[in-house]
């Protein structure tokens, strides 16, 4: 199988409850993914194939700014053509 694009759910905590939230995120929500694990997956799939895009999301993934800049750094290191965030 071929992947060129893909996306990590990041957290389900969100300061909002939107009623149209597809992963029923908000403030009471817990965990979030954590560098290890988003590097290892990032490893794999950029050993698989060119990848052309991945999106970071969540819940908020701004609320972990920190996190959320290691993984697009090391991303940018996978020569990642296209990264994007999704927020509220």
């Amino acid at each position: 199988m071929k992947v060129e694009n893909f996306d990590f759910l990041l957290t389900f905590k969100c300061p909002a409850e939107c009623l149209h939230c597809t992963y029923k995120a908000g403030p009471d929500k817990k965990g979030k993914m954590s560098f290890k694990q988003a590097k290892r997956y990032l490893k794999v799939l950029t050993s698989m194939n060119k990848i052309k895009w991945f999106t970071i999301h969540g819940g908020e993934p701004l609320l972990y700014f920190r996190l959320l800049c290691r993984i697009i750094s090391f991303a940018k290191k996978q020569e990642i053509e296209r990264i994007g965030i999704i927020t509220n």
